[in-house]
């Protein structure tokens, strides 16, 4: 019997982390179009910088 209390007790702590995991990966998501939007929007004002000096 503790052997199954042990291996239900070790299967919610596999669904926590997985869950877990989902919401780390969703966040990272956002953080890295959030990232890859500023980064588009730096290229764009380098390249307006660029043409007014040129």
């Amino acid at each position: 019997m503790a052997n199954v209390q042990q291996t239900v007790a070790t299967m919610n702590q596999m669904a926590a982390s997985v869950q877990s995991n989902s919401e780390t990966a969703a966040e990272v998501d956002k953080l890295s179009v959030a990232a890859s939007s500023a980064a588009t929007k730096g290229g764009n004002a380098m390249q307006t910088v660029v043409k007014t000096m040129g």
